[in-house]
């Protein structure tokens, strides 16, 4: 599947999901931080050993269609506070990707 289609497929899906559920996400960090000791070098031990997989950062199938999402379907700068529409984004990131 390519790019395009897959981060239109995301921003589909973004509407049947809570943007965060806090208390499988308190529950999951529970489990995640049981056992570890308050210091960096614990933290650092544990984030090597539970993370194989470096995320591949994708505008297109991450940020657009999820992360920066709004409840009103648009996506707004933190900066200006413009809004878009995350289709035209979405659009606009997989052309890019395609150009490289």
């Amino acid at each position: 599947m390519d790019l395009l289609a897959r981060a239109l497929g995301e921003l589909k899906a973004s509407a049947d999901k809570p943007y965060l559920d806090a208390e499988a996400d308190g529950h999951a960090a529970e489990q995640y931080y049981a056992g570890l000791e308050p210091s960096a070098a614990s933290l650092g031990t544990l984030i090597a050993e539970t993370h194989r997989d470096k995320p591949h950062y994708s505008p297109a199938t991450e940020i657009y269609p999820w992360v920066d999402l709004q409840p009103d379907g648009k996506v707004r700068s933190i900066y200006t506070l413009d809004e878009y529409d995350p289709a035209e984004l979405i659009e606009e990131a997989a052309r890019i990707h395609e150009e490289r």
